[in-house]
């Protein structure tokens, strides 16, 4: 650990019976302050030749027990001493070993000060005497600070009462510096102080220098894990929005899994990666979610990803991604997707402040992607392909309706842009006893799409108490959060309407059919629909703190969370789903389901730490428990007479396929873990972590499961040969290797499941069961080795930053599913056999290129490349692939089976393309020609000739930077980028090979399909309606640059503030969100939700 944060756990014990200790620690913080601390002799006795005056000084402090303050810079350059003194005096041997030299000394009680003689001071005639007292947070006095007179190397250091009296040569000039160890620096013009009963503030960006882990704050310094953490300033400067957004342009190793359906449709939950994919995506379920998903912890405790996404940016102190087994070990089975640490906002003690936030967003879609036809390139179209005959009734509609200026772009009819008003307010104060804050919040999210949207209001309470040697702290918060989705219905489907259709009629009312079985979307919008969702999260967390000792501290801490959700669906009798169904007893829909979850967990934490002659032992030890237990039940009704009666009492009957249904999830898991860390000289260093965890979701023969790691470092920069290498700042070498685990997982998975035959009753009144699926009670955790190897740097006075790892993860055990005989009456069963691997490295710089008392100006630089492959599959892997052949090889013109599916085999990567080799289009006849697998042209596609042709994991993608502040105004710039990948183009079959001429389609099919021999081109025969099964024809580059987020603030100064009555702090910004994007590949995103562009103004003042 380092000298600060071991001095921050003394701060608040006895002073007296620690007063050596803090006036040791304290003379730290003087400019190569050095010291001792036996009883003071008045003689010494010396003997020594060509010894530097460093060297001799520590022997004079262990003669005397004198301080000393002097400039190591200066010093050192006194390299020549002779002296040979028995019993003399201290002024006599310091005279003794300056002669000769520019170097002068002062001395003022047992301070000795030493300095060249250009820096003495004239002794003024007269002297002044300045006194006080110096007191922490807590009002309680702090011994051990160092006071000095700027200007001077005149210093004395504050005693067991904090007191302390200096004398100054005139008043009216003098300045004083008070430092200690952990607490802000404070500079005191001396003219203007009445009450020096002088208090100390906790320094933020001292504290800052510790890696939060969730159970407890480790030494930056001596740390041998890989972390990366997010400032409240970095968030604020990239996205208040969007919490993601901002991980991902810090970290290159945290990605957000583009969703080009959804878009940003707010109401869908991202996907997250961190550092590749370590489980097989299609294990899901309803209550456990992506099994490739980290790990979350807000304050300590374990939080689901929605709780995550509908978080307020602006409450967030800091973010902690924890990423290999040293840093993630703690967590045991569920540390091997990562671990993201969230720590919130804390009460701070002062007067009574009122601070207000305010952002006005506005949100407007991108179409830029989109490319389709108008109305009079579409007609022509048709005419090419066939679909319609020139002259005929139909053409002559169409051609009428072209002729008329009926031209609709479609694709603008469901959107809109949005405008929503943001507001957080809070309050906050106490004294060094109690501090307290509450905070309201409502952060709407309206959607693009008109209708949808996301509503959430918060209100949460916090409450800190000292008492002696304990600190108690609770937290009281309540979340709602309403979700509707559009009633305008997938936003696909306007991609497809023809844009010479009319949409209303002479009245001006939406027409139901457009034409013969093409239904108005737009007509659903006139009618009663309800499809929305809400839940409530009441979160309850309560911490004891106790520090025992100095060196012992021990933290209990509980949580209690309860969700309730609740969905809704109805569908009007008139709604154009059930245009075709004529028993009006069937037609309308509603359909309803609630879940309700409640959750437990409590940790326990001991710390011990202990300083003996320069080796610092830091151990860390607890226990963990979770319990979670959720319910979701749900049924759905039909026969709906009218769109006001959507009561479900109002229905027909239960609906005809869909029964009542109902899961039950219950989970239980305990852990016990220690974490041991040991610095010499603070510059070798090592730690050690394990954990033993119990959980009931895998077999009752496997439920107990070791985890564990082992990491060391280097600080070079802190070696003596680096001393005169004055432009490295740090030199850190670490590394790292373990095991994590992995239970993201169906909570029943282990057992066999029994389902009732409700279809048979035997004597009228009692019903039969029959086993649904087959247990395995020997299923256990999945286990990810990791290793890590990582460097810190730093030059010219931390002027330029870097830090890179290289890394390596192989997950055993995967779970997987095993297919059986059918004559055995169960499908599959699970069982650990798969095993993956990732490799790869990641790296961040950071340059500050220029640099004044008003100007900085800051680039950046980060980036990820990550590799990931199968080691071993299961035989339901193989039959899965061989199913996903034979329905694409089927496929005839169904486009929904023929893009690249997944396939697992050995040896590849999860993100690999399989197509077959494509020599391009014959210009002679329109048609594809293959290479098969034995190296002949064919025109034939057969599944058995598919390659793994690309992956798309890309070779380095990551994000740039550009930060530049002037006084108060500040501009931050932050882009996304990606080389190096593939991408399996699918607008190139949906919407310019595979396409149905009745819809409107992409303008490539008009402009580059080909029509007649000779044509060069990338597209087959125009009339070729087949559907295109998978090609390397369409593998394509995805490089692409993204302007993620612009940001200009303005923050007001003191002075400017002093002219405005009320307001402590002022500042006003602009940020815009996903500006543009850059790219090598033309395909459509946002297919059933557009991609979105973001704009907001927003104030942030307190008082």
């Amino acid at each position: 650990m380092t000298k600060q944060f071991f001095m921050l756990q003394l701060i608040n014990l006895n002073r007296k019976r620690y007063l050596p200790l803090f006036l040791l620690l304290g003379l730290l913080l003087l400019p190569g302050t050095s010291f001792g601390s036996k009883q003071i002799k008045k003689s010494i006795t010396l003997d020594v030749k060509g010894a530097t005056l460093e060297s001799v000084i520590g022997i004079i402090k262990k003669q005397t027990g004198c301080f000393f303050i002097y400039d190591v810079n200066e010093i050192k350059e006194v390299k020549n001493v002779n002296v040979n003194v028995s019993n003399e005096q201290v002024e006599e041997v310091i005279n003794l070993c300056l002669k000769g030299t520019e170097m002068k000394y002062s001395i003022e009680g047992n301070t000795i000060s030493i300095f060249k003689s250009t820096q003495v001071k004239k002794t003024p005639q007269k002297k002044e005497i300045v006194k006080g007292i110096v007191l922490d947070n807590n009002r309680q006095a702090l011994p051990g600070v160092a006071i000095m007179l700027r200007g001077t190397q005149k210093g004395v250091v504050s005693d067991d009462k904090g007191a302390f009296e200096i004398s100054v040569d005139d008043k009216s000039t003098s300045v004083l510096e008070f430092r200690f160890i952990g607490l802000k620096t404070k500079v005191l013009n001396v003219s203007s102080i009445t009450n020096w009963n002088i208090v100390m503030e906790e320094d933020a960006a001292i504290l800052e220098d510790v890696v939060v882990t969730g159970y407890y704050n480790a030494n930056k310094a001596t740390y041998t894990g890989s972390a990366t953490t997010i400032s409240k300033a970095d968030i604020q400067n990239i996205s208040t929005t969007n919490l993601f957004t901002v991980l991902q342009s810090i970290d290159p190793s945290f990605k957000v899994v583009e969703n080009t359906q959804a878009g940003s449709n707010p109401n869908v939950m991202p996907e997250f990666q961190i550092r590749g994919s370590n489980s097989v995506t299609t294990l899901r379920n309803e209550f456990e979610g992506d099994p490739n998903m980290p790990l979350f912890i807000v304050d300590g405790f374990e939080m689901g990803v929605e709780k995550v996404f509908d978080l307020d940016p602006l409450r967030i102190e800091s973010v902690t991604i924890l990423k290999d087994a040293s840093a993630t070990a703690i967590y045991g089975s569920k540390g091997a997707n990562g671990i993201v640490v969230i720590e919130l906002i804390k009460p701070t003690q002062g007067k009574l402040r009122f601070s207000y936030n305010a952002r006005y967003v506005f949100t407007g879609p991108d179409l830029t992607s989109y490319n389709i036809l108008n109305a009079k390139e579409k007609l022509e179209l048709e005419v090419i392909t066939g679909e319609v005959e020139m002259f005929t009734d139909k053409y002559n509609q169409r051609l009428m309706n072209v002729l008329m200026g009926y031209d609709t772009y479609w694709l603008n009819k469901p959107l809109k842009v949005s405008n929503d008003l943001y507001q957080n307010f809070s309050v906050s104060g106490g004294d060094q006893f109690l501090t307290y804050s509450l905070t309201l919040s409502a952060n709407p999210s309206s959607g693009i799409m008109i209708g949808s949207g996301r509503n959430r209001t918060s209100i949460g309470s916090r409450l800190q108490y000292r008492y002696k040697n304990l600190t108690f702290s609770n937290s009281l918060n309540y979340d709602l959060t309403k979700s509707e989705n559009s009633p305008f219905g997938s936003f696909q489907q306007y991609g497809l309407l023809n844009p010479y259709l009319k949409i209303t009629d002479a009245d001006g009312k939406y027409i139901f059919e457009l034409e013969s079985g093409v239904m108005n979307p737009l007509w659903n919008t006139t009618l009663e629909e309800k499809n929305s969702t809400k839940y409530n999260l009441m979160t309850e967390n309560f911490e004891i703190k106790w520090d025992i000792s100095p060196n012992f501290r021990a933290v209990g801490s509980a949580s209690f969370n309860i969700r309730n959700s609740e969905s809704e669906v109805f569908y009007s009798a008139m709604h154009t789903l059930f245009r075709s169904q004529n028993d009006f007893s069937k037609r309308g829909l509603y359909r309803m389901n609630n879940s309700y979850s409640t959750s437990w967990q409590s940790n326990i934490v001991l710390s011990y730490f202990k300083n003996i002659n320069n080796q610092f032992f830091t151990i860390n030890s607890g226990l963990s428990f979770y319990d979670m237990d959720a319910k979701q039940h749900g049924f759905s009704t039909q026969g709906y007479v009218a769109d006001f009666l959507s009561f479900p009492s109002f229905a027909a009957s239960y609906h005809e396929t869909e029964r009542p249904s109902g899961i039950s999830s219950k989970s239980r898991n305990a852990g016990l873990f220690i974490n041991a860390n040991y610095s010499l000289n603070n510059i070798y260093f090592a730690d050690f972590s394990f954990r033993g965890d119990i959980s009931s979701k895998f077999g009752k023969d496997s439920r107990i499961a070791p985890f564990w790691s082992l990491g060391i470092g280097y600080n070079i920069h802190r070696e003596k040969f680096m001393k005169s290498v004055e432009f490295i700042n740090t030199l850190k070498i670490r590394g790292s290797y373990g095991v994590t685990g992995s239970q993201n997982f169906d909570p029943y998975q282990a057992m066999s499941k029994y389902e009732f035959n409700s279809n048979n009753f035997y004597n009228s009144y009692s019903v039969g069961a029959y086993m649904d699926e087959i247990g395995n009670p020997d299923l256990k955790w999945q286990k990810t080795l990791k290793s890590n190897i990582g460097i810190d740097l730093s030059f010219f006075k931390n002027r330029l930053s870097i830090s890179a790892d290289i890394y390596k993860s192989n997950s055993k055990d995967l779970l997987t599913s095993i297919r059986l005989a059918p004559s055995l009456g169960f499908s599959s069963y699970m069982e650990n056999l798969g095993e993956s691997e990732n490799k790869g490295y990641d790296f961040s710089i950071r340059g500050i290129l220029f640099k004044n008392k008003d100007f900085t100006l800051t680039l950046s630089a980060n980036g990820n490349h990550n590799i990931n492959r199968l080691s071993k599959i299961s035989n339901s892997l193989l039959a899965w692939n061989s199913n996903v052949d034979t329905e694409t090889q089927g496929a005839g013109t169904d486009i929904t089976k023929v893009l690249p599916k997944v396939r697992y085999i050995e040896g590849q990567s999860l993100s690999t393309i399989w197509v077959v080799k494509s020599l391009g289009i014959d210009p002679a006849n329109g048609k594809e020609m293959f290479l098969d697998i034995n190296g002949n042209r064919t025109y034939i596609w057969d599944s058995n000739d598919q390659i793994p042709y690309a992956t798309s994991d890309p070779k380095l993608r990551g994000s740039l930077g550009l930060s530049l502040t002037w006084k108060g105004l500040s501009f931050n710039f932050y882009s996304a980028y990606s080389f190096g990948g593939m991408l399996y183009n699918q607008t190139l079959v949906t919407r310019v090979e595979s396409v149905d001429y009745k819809k409107n389609c992409d303008r490539r099919v008009f402009t580059e399909r080909w029509r007649k021999p000779g044509d060069v081109t990338l597209f087959k025969d125009v009339n070729d309606r087949s559907a295109t099964k998978p090609t390397s024809r369409f593998v394509q580059k995805n490089n692409y640059l993204d302007l993620s987020s612009i940001n200009i603030s303005y923050m007001f100064s003191k002075e400017s503030l002093s002219k405005l009555k009320y307001f402590k702090s002022l500042s006003f910004g602009f940020t815009t969100n996903d500006l543009a994007r850059i790219s090598s590949i033309q395909i459509e995103r946002g297919i059933s939700y557009p991609f979105a562009r973001t704009l907001n103004f927003n104030i942030q003042a307190s008082f």
